[in-house]
């Protein structure tokens, strides 16, 4: 048996259970380490043995739901049907995706969900939410209905529902233990609690709008700043309120949007936009490197004064 130890760069590193240990309320695994690699083909990942034994907290783990691997011949290999990898907001592809989908299709039935996950994950090859905008309708269109895969991709392209803000929900549940705890005696919560606690807003916002605008995270923001003011409310030492209160955390939600949007939806909503009228190539605008007024000298040997210099000798 394995389980899931950290995600690296070059893909899920794995523990083979060889011990477990009990030390009061913890629980403790001398793994036998495994690095990994993603093989979409057969749907499997292919593990080597890596370095030394190594003991971890199970708390730890990314994962603690042990896999059964497969000897084959002298390879061990690890189907990924249900291994779904953990993101570093603390919420798995498998959530992020499926919140994707029961946005778009809320009364599809679960056979169907699961079908269309697994499809996505394994088959289509989806690693990310942002590739959901590169999913074609042959691709799935023999899991829905015509209509339901219609609605399905014209909300992975990003066309939000008009009344998605007034539905939206902030997933609490998924935030930090000690997040949850420090907000619910009126406590601020740390950096790292907080930044985790944007990465999650985000995610849930983008399943139901992957571009949101500038209002839509204000409305946001503004609802969690009333529920928790103490905690997230923008104040002085004194207590004093800064603007509306709200400032900081909008400003933190928004950027993290434009963070997962880059290159994707964002960049293009960003781009001018050109007309019928200046689509030739004479009249396509150009960035060209001009000198401007700043800090210094920045032109050491003007004309001008080289004139004026002959002129004035």
């Amino acid at each position: 048996m394995v389980v899931a130890v950290e995600v690296s760069d070059s893909g899920i590193v794995f523990g083979k259970i060889v011990l477990i240990l009990l030390d009061q309320n913890r629980v403790l695994l001398v793994l036998e380490k495994h690095k990994s690699v993603k093989l979409v083909d057969v749907g499997v990942h292919y593990l080597t043995r890596e370095g030394d034994y190594i003991c971890v907290d199970i708390d730890s783990l990314i994962d603690y739901y042990p896999y059964q691997f497969m000897a084959y011949v002298a390879f061990q290999l690890l189907p990924f049907i249900t291994l779904f990898v953990f993101n570093f907001a603390g919420v798995t592809m498998h959530e992020a995706v499926m919140d994707a989908i029961t946005a778009a299709l809320p009364k599809l039935d679960e056979d169907r969900l699961k079908s269309l996950l697994e499809r996505l994950l394994l088959v289509v090859g989806v690693e990310e939410v942002a590739d959901l905008i590169y999913v074609k309708e042959d691709d799935i269109k023999d899991i829905l209905t015509p209509l339901q895969t219609r609605k399905l991709i014209d909300s992975f392209k990003g066309e939000c529902p008009s009344n998605w803000i007034t539905t939206f929900q902030v997933p609490w549940e998924k935030m930090a233990p000690t997040l949850r705890d420090t907000i619910s005696v009126g406590q601020r919560p740390t950096h790292s609690d907080r930044l985790q606690m944007i990465r999650i807003i985000v995610d849930a916002i983008r399943a139901h709008c992957p571009n949101p605008t500038k209002a839509e995270c204000s409305q946001i923001a503004k609802n969690v700043v009333a529920q928790y003011p103490k905690s997230f409310g923008d104040v002085t030492d004194e207590g004093d309120l800064l603007g509306s209160g709200y400032t900081s955390l909008l400003n933190q939600i928004k950027t993290r949007v434009e963070h997962v949007n880059r290159g994707n939806t964002l960049a293009r909503i960003r781009r001018p936009k050109r007309t019928n009228e200046n689509n030739d190539d004479t009249s396509q605008h150009k960035n060209i490197c001009i000198k401007v007024d700043s800090y210094g000298c920045i032109n050491w040997q003007p004309h001008n004064c080289l004139k004026e210099r002959q002129w004035f000798s």
